[in-house]
């Protein structure tokens, strides 16, 4: 990608308004279909994490709710996240922040956007903590392995790569993000395939589990299909922000900036209601499993559950790296030796909190808390763009001809 981003001021139009700065800023010419599929890759790969690949995000924000959790949730998902990830890489495109958590004074005005970049700050950090504890659990409940061995190991190999800098990082992430996509999407189709009357037997299965009494450990997301597709699209906005704009800030072209947001969110809602319908096809199976994708797995033969867990690890790490990348960046320069402190600390902070919480009740307790206030932006965002900004862009384009 070309490197544009550094510690230029960033632009001061308004929220909606194309500047013309950097190259390929209109939408004329070839299209970087190179750069298209990277970012792409890599947004996706944000978002898909330990609690995506392993399933258990998409157990309570999808499976639970029926149905209607598979297609309203999805609908909901993919609608939101195309269209605020295709904002925020366009913003990203034109401001050229000096730092990308600008992105929410950018929208939400200066003192509301500073109280939601820190929020943002301390949720990215929450969830590098839930990859970990995702990556940890995985291998002490289907391998044997002893406490916090892989939480080391993966703390271990996100310091490496984060290490290396945004464009190393974008380059691994991107190249796997995909490939994690399709493969939780395959399994979600054999799982309906597996046992397709599963999924309308799933209304009587749900109405005999108790939520409320926490029962076995089943905690559902959202008390309706639509709170929940609000809540995780808003959450993972939030995870997204940050990167995205970074993304598009090195974009070659506007064109790829703002294609790349919108597919990456389309991606990610599809492969996770794909997903989503092969875990309702098969509740009975998977509810009160931390790891459920890996029961799915399981109904192929013993060595796809192999494939799957390898499959978990590269989603942690394909989303762990990102936001560890975007935590330190807040505060340093990338490839600084300022940022490889602060690297080292917020690592080994991560850790430590990581290996002493229960995976689902983090997913549950930091996911809800998140969700709520990513919506909250997420409305600003919206309202920003749909209605202030051309309310604006038609007065000032009246004045001009008075």
């Amino acid at each position: 990608m070309t490197q544009r981003r550094s510690s230029q001021t960033p632009q001061t139009s308004t929220p909606g308004t194309a500047t013309t700065s950097g190259p390929s800023a209109d939408f004329g010419g070839g299209f970087a279909w190179g750069a298209w599929i990277r970012n792409t890759g890599a947004i996706t790969a944000v978002v898909i994490g330990s609690g995506f690949a392993t399933g258990q995000e998409i157990l309570q924000f999808f499976a639970f709710h029926g149905l209607w959790g598979i297609i309203g949730t999805g609908i909901v998902v993919c609608v939101i996240l195309g269209f605020v990830a295709a904002q925020l890489a366009r913003a990203g495109y034109h401001q050229r922040f000096a730092r990308p958590g600008q992105a929410y004074e950018f929208f939400a005005g200066r003192w509301l956007g500073l109280a939601f970049e820190w929020f943002a700050l301390l949720f990215m950090f929450a969830v590098t903590i839930i990859m970990i504890a995702g990556a940890d659990s995985l291998f002490v409940e289907s391998f044997g392995w002893p406490p916090h061995v892989m939480g080391v190991i993966m703390t271990v190999l996100l310091v490496a790569t984060v290490l290396m800098g945004l464009r190393r990082t974008v380059d691994i992430v991107g190249n796997i993000g995909p490939v994690i996509a399709v493969i939780a999407i395959l399994l979600g189709i054999y799982g309906i395939a597996h046992n397709p009357s599963g999924i309308a037997d799933s209304a009587r299965f749900l109405a005999d589990v108790d939520f409320e009494a926490n029962e076995y450990g089943a905690v559902r997301a959202g008390s309706n299909w639509l709170v929940a597709g609000l809540l995780f699209a808003s959450y993972n906005m939030l995870v997204l922000v940050n990167f995205v704009t970074a993304v598009g800030t090195e974009s070659p072209q506007r064109k790829v900036a703002v294609a790349s947001g919108a597919s990456g969110g389309v991606l990610f809602a599809l492969g996770a209601a794909v997903a989503g319908a092969g875990l309702l096809a098969n509740l009975p199976q998977v509810w009160d499993k931390d790891i459920p994708m890996l029961e799915i797995a399981g109904l192929i033969a013993p060595w796809a559950q192999i494939i799957v867990a390898i499959l978990i690890i590269f989603g942690v790490y394909t989303t762990a790296v990102p936001l560890l990348w975007s935590t330190v960046n807040q505060f340093a320069e990338d490839r600084t030796p300022r940022a490889v402190v602060l690297t080292l600390v917020f690592a080994a902070l991560a850790m430590t909190f990581a290996l002493f919480f229960d995976f689902r009740t983090l997913v549950n307790a930091i996911y809800t808390i998140g969700g709520w206030v990513g919506l909250i932006f997420m409305l600003i965002l919206v309202a920003q763009t749909l209605v202030v900004q051309p309310i604006r862009n038609r007065r000032q384009k009246q004045h001009a001809q008075a």
